[in-house]
């Protein structure tokens, strides 16, 4: 993961952790743009970060 690409946080269980604008994360998750806070929450182990599914390609 790259900063600055979209990625998807999710809380850890039992936790309650605020976005960089202040307002909490939801139980399932949000998309977020991969930064040093959230590369911080994650190593806390506050959060966890996956990328975000690839889009599948539509033949035509």
């Amino acid at each position: 993961m790259q900063f600055g690409q979209p990625v998807i946080a999710k809380p850890a269980k039992g936790l309650r952790v605020r976005k960089e604008d202040g307002t909490y994360l939801p139980e399932g998750g949000d998309t977020v743009t991969h930064s040093s806070y959230w590369a911080r929450r994650d190593k806390d182990g506050d959060v966890t970060l996956s990328e975000l599914p690839k889009a599948k390609k539509q033949e035509s």
